[in-house]
């Protein structure tokens, strides 16, 4: 019980000391940006006024406050009653009326869960409510849009390759650069959908375009061939063709592939 309270206590005065800061300490949010590992300039802080309590000397009279500077106030000791003149000065404060009731009447050793539970609650929104914190998200979230832009950009980038890449129609093979042997046995099945021979040692194995999802492929030998390479490999096993030979072994309608892209260009 007594290290989950020093838990409690630790946790609390750190989120005290940021709400502090957060309430009475402006930045703007264009003026300059300090590194982590050096010391902020000096700032005049806001002056707290504390009302007689634990916190206070029980000799000081019922209508005497006394000011303090909220920068070197928050301690091990004092955090509750900042933390509670935060809470009540908050437009929060009806909402935290019975925390802030507790935290007057009992010490902080004798707070129930709830009421723990309640502070640390406050004191989370009091922060997230501060100027820091509000510019760490809004700097993040420039970030996230940057990131959605340039993801957005790249998509782009990356349809208008796509759309490049594809192959042409029939009517569309008239100018271009040469297409692959795929892009090309996949133009010529749009035009007639004959089969393709691979041609080795005078013998012609035949092999037919199927389009899936816009995809070609070539049906051989009861095999499926993702590229015509593969189908020219599985045909003449080990004598392998250059990739810049392959129209010259597959037909089409007795023209090799080579012949057939040199009259469509």
């Amino acid at each position: 019980a007594m290290h989950g309270l020093e838990g409690f206590c630790e946790l609390a005065v750190w989120l005290t000391r940021l709400a502090v800061r957060g309430r009475y300490r402006r930045e703007d949010d264009d003026g300059p940006e300090y590194e982590a590992s050096e010391p902020p300039p000096l700032v005049e802080l806001a002056e707290v006024k504390l009302s007689p309590g634990p916190l206070l000397s029980p000799a000081m009279k019922d209508s005497e406050t006394m000011a303090f500077t909220c920068w070197h106030l928050v301690n091990e000791t004092s955090w509750p009653e900042i933390a509670r003149m935060l809470m009540l000065s908050s437009h929060m404060a009806g909402a935290c009326s019975a925390v802030a009731a507790v935290m007057e009447r009992q010490n902080v050793g004798e707070w129930c869960a709830a009421t723990r539970v309640g502070v640390l609650s406050f004191l989370r929104d009091e922060v997230c409510a501060g100027d820091k914190v509000r510019k760490v998200f809004a700097h993040k979230l420039r970030e996230l849009d940057r990131i959605q832009e340039r993801k957005r950009a790249e998509d782009a980038a990356l349809r208008k390759t796509k759309e490049a890449g594809k192959p042409r129609g029939a009517g569309e093979a008239g100018k271009g650069k040469p297409m692959t042997a795929m892009e090309l046995m996949k133009v010529l099945h749009a035009k007639d959908p004959q089969p393709f021979e691979c041609k080795f040692k005078g013998q012609a194995f035949p092999g037919t375009v199927q389009l899936e999802a816009d995809q070609p492929r070539i049906l051989a030998d009861g095999k499926v061939f993702e590229t015509a390479m593969e189908w020219v490999l599985h045909v003449r096993g080990k004598d392998k063709v250059p990739g810049l030979a392959i129209k010259t072994v597959i037909f089409y309608k007795g023209k090799a592939l080579r012949e057939c892209e040199d009259e469509l260009l």
